[in-house]
């Protein structure tokens, strides 16, 4: 449904879009910088393959999408079979992760964005989003061995607030390590992290086929974050990637574009 609705609505330029009047359409093309449709990409996927600020943005993804990923598809199980709740109860509360990485992601974004326009982007930019993840390692590692169902959920929203806030601030720093395409960046980071949606039930059930306990799933899953977080903070920082392809460069692909386009009328 979302496909075909996406499919409806989406359009690749904003002056396609019906949505978009006259006067807004011929004012969108007449200020563009450049004619998009002929743009060169300022990347080679070489470019953003390589760049070591990148790798780190993909790692703390892949470390704080583990979790969430994980309770998408075992929390309802582990709510009736370890805390014997009921099915009903179990599907409400596992909401919960949700709920609770909503209100991290608006907050600590807020906090994130105070910081760095306040001239602190290492504040902004690295401490804090590393920090969420290590305080929602922090928070994974304790449910286990909690005895009380209420705290356990609590343990839950805290995980999922400090890192699904994490993954989300990750996005704010790719912008500002792939400025001249963002896009690129994007992909490469949200794509990494993504493969976690694949490997993070598997090895959870494995774990539990094996062992007969969410123990060591829990453990697994708040090592990634607890230590990629402690690293990103030490070592991460947002070196801007330079482009393949200058403006001088753009300039001529345009004017040979525009060129062939007047040779054909």
């Amino acid at each position: 449904i979302l496909a075909v609705v996406f499919y409806a609505v989406v359009r690749d330029f904003p002056e396609e879009s019906t949505q978009v009047g006259e006067e807004e359409r011929r004012m969108i093309v007449a200020t563009r910088v450049v004619v998009e449709q002929h743009r060169h990409p300022r990347y080679k996927w070489s470019t953003v393959l390589t760049s070591p600020s990148g790798w780190w943005l993909a790692i703390a993804s892949v470390s704080t999408a583990y979790q969430g990923y994980m309770l998408i598809a075992w929390l309802p199980e582990y709510l009736v079979r370890d805390r014997h709740m009921s099915f009903i109860h179990s599907g409400i509360f596992a909401a919960l992760p949700f709920l609770a990485g909503g209100a991290g992601c608006l907050l600590l974004a807020a906090v994130s964005d105070t910081a760095t326009h306040g001239g602190r982007p290492f504040l902004g930019r690295t401490v804090v989003p590393g920090g969420g993840a290590v305080l929602s390692g922090l928070a994974f590692a304790c449910i286990p061995f909690v005895d009380s169902t209420t705290l356990v959920l609590c343990l839950i929203a805290a995980a999922s607030f400090f890192g699904q806030a994490a993954n989300g601030l990750l996005a704010a720093a790719v912008i500002e390590v792939y400025p001249h395409e963002p896009h690129m960046g994007t992909q490469f980071v949200v794509g990494a992290g993504s493969l976690t949606a694949i490997f993070a039930p598997l090895v959870t059930g494995y774990v539990l086929a094996a062992t007969g306990s969410f123990v060591g799933a829990f453990l697994i899953g708040a090592c990634p974050a607890l230590f990629v977080g402690l690293a990103f903070i030490a070592f991460f920082r947002s070196e801007p990637v330079q482009p393949d392809w200058s403006a001088d460069d753009e300039a001529a692909v345009l004017s040979s574009v525009a060129g062939l386009s007047g040779a054909s009328n």
